[in-house]
């Protein structure tokens, strides 16, 4: 009885399909939109890159570098 029962649950599982989930979707879901805060610009960076450029300048037109 158990030699037939174990060979008729190896061959079911043989023949059967596999179980696919095919058929369920991913659930639709909006995004979740957060504001980003306007934030003021540093004002000594935005003064430091044009006064490192003219000290690049003064430094090549004297022939430091």
């Amino acid at each position: 009885m158990t030699r037939t029962m174990t060979a008729a649950i190896i061959g079911l599982s043989l023949l059967s399909a596999p179980a696919l989930a095919s058929g369920l979707a991913d659930p639709v879901v909006a995004p979740e939109v957060v504001a980003a805060e306007a934030t003021a610009s540093s004002g000594s960076l935005d003064s430091a890159i044009p006064a490192l450029f003219a000290i690049l300048v003064l430094l090549h037109l004297a022939g430091a570098l």
